[in-house]
């Protein structure tokens, strides 16, 4: 059956004015009835295996090889910031009531909360008045009250300093001057945030400028696009509608947010999510291997910049010394195999001219989420590639058995290269792996419902990409998933703390 007889005119009309064309609407229902097969896992990358680890002595020079590309402006701080406090504050069991409310002079926000209820005519203090630990958490997260579960994570106070309390979004933006900042040049950074928020992150970079004016900032915001949006199907794989019977469109995860990286138009990009930044103590190792990896990009890149000026030249000494060296680097990547120079030279420029991405991995501790694995491709090729545990096969148990195999995992933890051997930005776009998307069964509303997730987009939106990983320390990955993780050394000043947090 034709798929526009499934779409009214009206339909069309909304489609038009949400930005949303009427073909990427068919392709995502064909997709959703359709399933692409999941990622073929061929083995898990290890040490030694698709994960490479960069010596000591090597660091020095790596982090000057970094320290002359911030001097000459080319870094930015990338950080997707559009996630709502909501899951970090869902402590719904009377244990974890208990735990919260007898933790609570360690968060950064205690004050806050204590100054909440003196206004209430409460001290927390008395112990003969007490409020119930239901009182105390829900004062905290729900409105009336503080309302802190309806904040944005990079805006709830993590780290508690003698004369302060830091948020997340102002922690990244020290981070960056410290990894990335030169004597004379901007601090450039760049947060995805919600539209809702762009006000709140705006307002707190105000109150940070002034406090630092004699830093140059030059950092901007930007929302995940409607147009990126996805629908959503009934078990009839009918639109699902809302009650004004117009289709259900939802955000479609945070491989969308590569329109936002695409638009920044960056040279040099960091990539690090909001919740994964330490109080100050603990912030060396993260700064230190910013600048490792950071070098070693910048090393890669003039490598394949210079290749790439050289195969123009046609000289079959050059193509040689491509091969050579994308056999090396990129291994299993190259597609072509032929032994005529021209078929040669081509598919290695068509290799070599995509963006770089160079991804710190650390030792998989449990954590959910995805990590380093070789993945076949349609074409025969096998590449490093992050891969998250909702892609793989379910009912695969060989290849759950790979995925469960894996040595290291990804902790969001990138630097990339997004411009040609010209200065020209990539379209990233067009590096997409679209097969890539999650396709699950989620409640929407009153309903469950068929639903569309775009590829992550440090998995298949960024599978296209030319990629190597590092074997970093697990001191650079503290994320806050839970309120209960601020609990742990990193988050707490001078790495004290109040037991092990529970994840």
């Amino acid at each position: 059956m034709d798929l526009l007889m499934s779409f009214t005119d009206a339909d069309q009309e909304f489609w038009r004015q949400y930005g949303v064309s009427l073909d990427e609407v068919q392709r995502q229902q064909a997709q959703m009835v359709n399933r692409p097969p999941a990622p073929e896992l061929v083995r898990p990358c290890t040490t030694g295996d698709g994960i490479e680890q960069l010596p000591a002595d090597v660091h020095s020079e790596l982090i000057a090889t970094h320290r002359a590309a911030v001097d000459a402006g080319r870094w930015l701080k990338f950080v997707p910031a559009s996630g709502a406090a909501t899951r970090m504050f869902a402590v719904t069991s009377d244990e974890d009531k208990q735990r919260f409310r007898e933790a609570l002079e360690q968060f950064a926000f205690a004050d806050d909360v204590q100054q909440w209820f003196t206004e209430q005519g409460i001290d927390l203090n008395d112990q003969s008045s007490t409020p119930h630990d239901d009182v105390v958490v829900n004062a905290v997260i729900s409105s009336p009250g503080l309302d802190f579960g309806r904040l944005p994570k990079g805006l709830v106070k993590f780290h508690q300093y003698p004369d302060q309390a830091r948020t997340p979004f102002e922690e990244h933006l020290l981070e960056a001057e410290a990894g990335f900042g030169a004597e004379g040049k901007p601090l450039k950074a760049h947060f995805t945030v919600g539209a809702d928020h762009v006000d709140l992150f705006a307002d707190q970079l105000r109150k940070f400028a002034a406090a630092r004016e004699n830093t140059p900032l030059d950092v901007g915001f930007s929302v995940q696009h409607p147009s990126t949006d996805t629908i959503a199907l009934d078990d009839d794989g009918e639109l699902l509608r809302d009650e004004q019977g117009q289709p259900v469109m939802r955000p479609g995860g945070h491989g969308a947010l590569v329109e936002n990286l695409h638009e920044v138009q960056g040279d040099l990009v960091f990539i690090k999510n909001i919740d994964n930044v330490g109080h100050a103590h603990a912030q060396d190792a993260s700064v230190k291997w910013m600048q490792v990896l950071g070098g070693y990009l910048v090393r890669l890149q003039a490598a394949i910049h210079q290749h790439l000026r050289a195969l123009e030249t046609g000289d079959a000494a050059a193509v040689t010394a491509a091969a050579d060296f994308v056999k090396v680097t990129f291994p299993n990547s190259l597609q072509s195999q032929t032994t005529d120079q021209q078929a040669l030279r081509a598919a290695l420029i068509a290799q070599l001219r995509r963006p770089l991405r160079v991804c710190g991995m650390v030792e998989n501790v449990g954590e959910p989420g995805g990590g380093p694995f070789w993945v076949q491709k349609p074409d025969g090729t096998i590449s490093a590639e992050i891969v998250e545990s909702a892609e793989v096969d379910g009912e695969n148990s060989e290849q759950q058995a790979i995925f469960g195999k894996a040595t290291h995992f990804n902790p969001v933890f990138i630097a990339a290269a997004v411009r040609d051997e010209n200065g020209k930005p990539f379209d990233l776009r067009n590096f997409v792996d679209h097969d890539r998307a999650i396709i699950t069964r989620k409640r929407v509303g009153e309903k469950f419902a068929t639903v569309l997730e775009r590829p992550g987009l440090w998995n298949g939106t960024m599978s296209g990409w030319n990629t190597v990983f590092v074997e970093v320390p697990i001191d650079v990955f503290s994320p806050v998933k839970t309120v209960f993780d601020l609990l742990r050394k990193e988050h707490q000043p001078s790495g004290d703390h109040g037991g092990s947090a529970k994840s």
